[in-house]
């Protein structure tokens, strides 16, 4: 996910806007090519009230809402707004991933390390009486491909993949 720090107090600030999309463009990343590009409007601390009101306006011409287009304002010199901007970057990087939730009895428990190790665990909890642990997961669709291969017995669980003919 590429995150173009944008210096906000920067008075050729539209034209390095331009240099990085067009960069971007030749690499063939960027929002003009399906990709999630986060702006993080840097330096905020060093405008002065006037100047805070103009990149507002800046940023509302440039189209969007800051969620919608993942323009986010921030200061690393005073640490605002960082924990909005790494939150953007770890959604950006789970959007394609899959959610599933397994019930996974104990003798499966090679499965368990296997979606911790290749997944993210969003919610588990272990029966005390059956040991059966019950889980929701987030995989990218790469690796729902090598669970549903590693782990068969599970699989079935998880809802049936569409028939590639139907495309």
């Amino acid at each position: 996910v590429p995150v173009h720090v944008v210096g906000a107090s920067d008075p050729d600030r539209d034209g390095r806007i331009r240099d990085v999309e067009e960069v971007l463009d030749a690499l063939e990343a960027g929002p003009s090519h399906d990709q999630a590009t986060i702006e993080a409007w840097n330096k905020l601390d060093a405008l002065t009230a006037d100047e805070r009101v103009k990149v507002d306006a800046v940023i509302a011409a440039r189209g969007d809402s800051l969620q919608a287009r993942n323009r986010l304002l921030i200061s690393a010199l005073k640490a605002s707004g960082l924990e909005v901007l790494t939150s953007a970057v770890e959604t950006a990087l789970t959007a394609d991933h899959e959610l599933l939730s397994l019930a996974i009895p104990p003798q499966d428990g090679r499965a368990v390390a296997w979606l911790h190790r290749h997944g993210e665990a969003l919610q588990e909890e272990t029966d005390p009486e059956t040991g059966i642990l019950r889980g929701k997961f987030k995989l990218t669709e790469i690796d729902m491909g090598r669970f549903r291969s590693e782990f068969p017995s599970l699989a079935n669980q998880l809802p049936e993949l569409p028939d590639p003919d139907e495309y």
